[in-house]
């Protein structure tokens, strides 16, 4: 009987290194491709592109001679998609436009021009070529990332801009029914056996963190799992490994 999950895997979504090692483990188990697809929840040609990436030759010493052959590698693979995403950008273009910075930076310090007024100032009397120009986002994310003389400070029109503040919205639910849903008996905390489930997010070593954690509302019983991400498969992975333990 196949295994059914109640969550799903988001369209588009690449393997992760963790995804990697348990493909490389279900191989050395002898489960087939389509096995693996199931399992981890993506298309069987997936898993065979992945594996045609991550194979690698090895060769190995037997009775003096040398043997080789051919095996799938998850740190391999996964080092080959690290690779891949870092060409797959468009480069950065602020070699190429010093010239048209170098001039912005005199005009912003002398005659207090915002990078707006400056870039409109360029193009209207061509003193560049597109090619050497940046659009008003990227020269005040320079600024930003004080990769010039310039600084946010020096700006006196975005000092007096009100702060923009990034909003999440709240994940949507993965499994079961929405709190609003539950039954009254619920609400009294008489029943063994219904849990609350959230994620808390926050920053370590300057990355995201991820924590689900699951409370037993009636015995305040409180589990915590790190896990890699908010997203559904992330969740769902270490929901298994609870009702494994």
């Amino acid at each position: 009987m196949q295994k059914q999950d109640s969550t799903h895997r988001q369209k588009g979504q690449h393997l992760t290194s963790l995804e990697r090692g348990k493909v490389a483990g279900f191989r050395q188990a002898g489960k087939s491709n389509r096995w693996i697809a199931a399992e981890i929840g993506v298309c069987p040609q997936t898993i065979n592109n992945e594996i045609k990436r991550g194979t690698v030759d090895q060769v190995k010493k037997s009775n003096g001679k040398r043997v080789y052959h051919r095996q799938y590698l998850p740190e391999a693979a996964q080092a080959r998609y690290e690779t891949a995403r870092l060409s797959c950008h468009r480069p950065d273009k602020f070699a190429s436009v010093q010239v048209f910075l170098a001039w912005y930076v005199q005009r912003a310090k002398q005659d207090k021009w915002s990078p707006d007024a400056s870039i409109g100032y360029a193009k209207r009397h061509k003193l560049f070529t597109p090619e050497e120009l940046v659009c008003a986002s990227t020269l005040y994310q320079y600024i930003d990332d004080q990769r010039l003389e310039i600084r946010n400070i020096d700006l006196l029109e975005k000092t007096k801009r009100k702060t923009s503040h990034q909003h999440h919205t709240k994940a949507k639910r993965l499994a079961g029914r929405s709190i609003e849903e539950r039954p009254k008996v619920v609400e009294r905390r008489r029943q063994f056996g219904h849990w609350e489930m959230d994620t808390i997010v926050g920053k370590r070593n300057g990355k995201e963190s991820v924590i689900l954690t699951l409370i037993e509302r009636k015995t305040r019983c409180q589990l915590l799992r790190l896990i890699e991400g908010r997203d559904a498969d992330s969740v769902s992975y270490a929901l298994r490994g609870i009702k494994r333990e």
